[in-house]
Parts: structure tokens; C-alpha cells; sequence
């Protein structure tokens, strides 16, 4: 049960949605059949949702550069909006994402070295 305020967190621990997908041998099976699968939908299409806001902060007609901030969501659409990038683009893109680094369970930014 939920104490009250608390928002229900939207995407899980990559050791956890392991475990809760290793059972199954198709993936299919995973989504047609686990409960929280709606969850992980519904937080992919919030984070989509943010990487829609995403403009190049450089452009040319020969290359467009991207900059995510260090937020959570970022580093977990990263991969996905480089390919819609790629799909689509008529001339050369870059994705930057700083990183986000956790110490002592607060988060801190850092740039990637």
C-alpha cells in the first residue's frame, strides 16, 4: 500500500525487471501476462513524452547536435531517440546525455569524461 503523496514509481530496477522477465521464454508471453507491464509502457511513454521536447541546440545542413540533461529519463530513451534520429535524418546527428551519478542516494550531476 501506498503511504499518501507517494507517486508510484513508473520503471524498475534493471536487476528487477530481470527477474521478473527471465521465466519467460518469449517476450511476448512477458507482455501479455505480467502485471506490470503497463506500468513500464505508461513510463516509457512519459519519458518518450519528454525526449519530444528535445531541438538541436546545433544545426547545420550537414549534422544536428543533441543535449539531454541529467535527468533519469534521458538516460533511458537515449538509445531509442538516436535511432528515431537516425531513421529519419538526411545528414549526420549527435546525442550528448550527461551523466547521472548517485552518491549516498542523492542525486549529483556530472559531465561524461
Amino acid at each position: 500500500m501506498l503511504r499518501p503523496g507517494v507517486i508510484p514509481c513508473k520503471h524498475f530496477p534493471p536487476q528487477e525487471l530481470f527477474r521478473r522477465i527471465a521465466p519467460y521464454t518469449d517476450p511476448l508471453e512477458f507482455i501479455r501476462n505480467d502485471e506490470d507491464f503497463a506500468t513500464l509502457k505508461s513510463g516509457f511513454t512519459d519519458d518518450m513524452f519528454r525526449a519530444g521536447d528535445a531541438n538541436a541546440e546545433l544545426a547545420t545542413a550537414r549534422h544536428a547536435f543533441y543535449f539531454l540533461p541529467a535527468e533519469p529519463w534521458a538516460g533511458r530513451v537515449s538509445g531509442v531517440l538516436v535511432n528515431d534520429l537516425a531513421g529519419g535524418a538526411d545528414h549526420a546527428h549527435s546525442l550528448l546525455t550527461l551523466g547521472w551519478v548517485r552518491i549516498d542516494h542523492q542525486p549529483k550531476t556530472s559531465l561524461v569524461r
